[in-house]
């Protein structure tokens, strides 16, 4: 399945954009970090707007999965301090219905 096809679909099942910037942690401890976009369903959605917090500790719990729930340093990771640097400093991201590009 195509992304564009993919998108599609999400889109037609109620997700949608949020428009920050997503850091996704490492798969493994010895891969690098990954740029992607992030969807949430709309019924999490109030106003076009979800909480900066709810973002953070979804990446913080998957993340800690991965890394297990003993690191001490886990804080301090690449990705959760640029995570911490793009979530909006008024605790709320905007949520896009429309994908930021065009869906075929």
């Amino acid at each position: 399945m195509s992304s564009n096809l993919r998108h599609r679909v999400l889109q037609r099942l109620g997700y949608c954009f949020v428009s920050t910037p997503y850091i996704q942690p490492p798969l493994t401890k010895e891969e690098a970090c990954h740029d992607l976009i992030l969807l949430v369903h709309e019924r999490y959605v109030e106003n076009s707007y979800m909480p900066a917090s709810a973002i953070f500790r979804f990446v913080n719990d998957f993340a800690r999965s991965i890394y297990g729930f003993d690191d001490s340093q886990f804080s301090q990771k690449d990705f959760m301090v640029m995570l911490k640097s793009q979530l909006p400093k008024d605790g709320w991201v905007k949520v896009k219905r429309d994908m930021p590009w065009k869906l075929n």
